[in-house]
């Protein structure tokens, strides 16, 4: 009777021993029945999956670009942008022959911007530059103007306390952002007549 007890507690064990290693080893088990569903609701096997949209992207230097920045990259760009000529901290109308300010400094597809500008040449252009890789060159052009009218606008006065400067000049000129505008950061290049230059930032 004692070895027949002996005999059976060793077959358990070996049994679960044996469990244990196939559930461990990844070894499928015999599948188990899932609980009946509730009145109104799925079974879990029936239940529904959501996958949510991934733009797709590139790997960077620096981790995943989108699809659509490594395509605007990849534009041709210009130089153009950069002002030539001696740089100088102040940026003045008394320095640089001309200056300017816009309504907003961030924009969005369908927003008019109104621009400010002083100048003492008698006429001045602006285009815009989005800035970019565009194969080392760093900008590339979006927009431009026609020949404006310069004018030199009024003294922008200091608020003493505060040195806070505010302006009171009139428009010089609308520009309406279109879709051709891609989102990023701008530079507005201010070009007088007589090769005054200056910028005004933008982000889109």
């Amino acid at each position: 009777m004692g070895g027949w007890r002996r005999r059976a507690s060793a077959l358990g064990a070996l049994l679960v021993c044996a469990a244990v290693l196939s559930a461990c080893s990844g070894r499928p088990t015999s599948p188990t029945a899932a609980p009946p569903a509730r009145p109104g609701e799925l079974p879990s096997s029936a239940a529904p999956t959501m996958t949510m949209p991934v733009a797709p992207v590139t790997p960077g230097p620096s981790g995943p670009v989108a699809a659509w920045v490594v395509a605007e990259n990849d534009r041709a760009g210009t130089t153009a942008w950069q002002i030539t000529g001696q740089q100088d901290a102040d940026t003045s109308v008394a320095s640089t022959g001309i200056a300017g300010y816009s309504d907003s400094v961030e924009v969005t597809e369908g927003q008019l911007l109104h621009l400010y500008v002083s100048t003492r040449a008698p006429s001045f252009t602006v285009t815009a530059y989005r800035m970019g890789w565009y194969h080392g060159d760093g900008g590339r052009q979006v927009w431009t103007s026609g020949p404006l009218p310069g004018t030199e606008q009024p003294a922008c006065p200091v608020t003493p306390g505060t040195n806070m400067v505010q302006c009171g000049w009139s428009s010089s000129l609308s520009v309406q952002i279109t879709d051709d505008w891609v989102q990023g950061q701008y530079l507005l290049k201010l070009v007088g007549s007589g090769g005054q230059q200056s910028y005004v930032p933008l982000t889109v």
